[in-house]
């Protein structure tokens, strides 16, 4: 590379390494205290998983690494009950999307003070015949 006649900014591999050093032990730090805090059977806690789900089907197995968690209550440690409370609630999330009603329902709403209720619309033939007698007045 050629030399262009700019001042190149100098670099402080000092500092910089120092700097380095200092983040890694703060996060060496902060690893063994996590790692005594988990180490503390004080801080566990009791997580229940179901026998059944909002559908009354069997729950089945929750699977952490090479870990299985059936249904009932299991004494873990804070990172595995974090874990598994996340699963057991996405999960619930998902088989309530089930029961949701998929209609919009500002978009009723709308539709029905505009006189055009989506109720009557369809593909059908009676559907549309009722569309149509209700626009043309016949």
């Amino acid at each position: 590379m050629a030399d262009n006649g700019t001042p190149g900014t100098p670099v402080k591999i000092a500092a910089r390494e120092a700097a380095r050093k200092s983040k890694e032990a703060k996060q060496e730090a902060a690893r063994q205290a996590h790692y005594a805090f988990v180490d503390d059977e004080t801080n566990w806690e009791w997580v229940e998983i179901p026998e059944t789900d909002l559908f009354d089907k069997p729950y089945g197995y929750i699977g952490l690494n090479t870990e299985t968690y059936g249904p009932g209550k299991h004494f873990v440690d804070p990172d595995i009950a974090s874990e598994l409370k996340r699963i057991i609630r996405a999960r619930h999330l998902s088989d309530q999307r089930v029961y949701r009603p998929t209609k919009d329902q500002k978009t009723l709403d709308t539709m029905a003070r505009q006189g055009k209720p989506i109720t009557h619309a369809g593909t059908s033939a009676e559907g549309m015949d009722a569309v149509m007698r209700k626009e043309t007045g016949m």
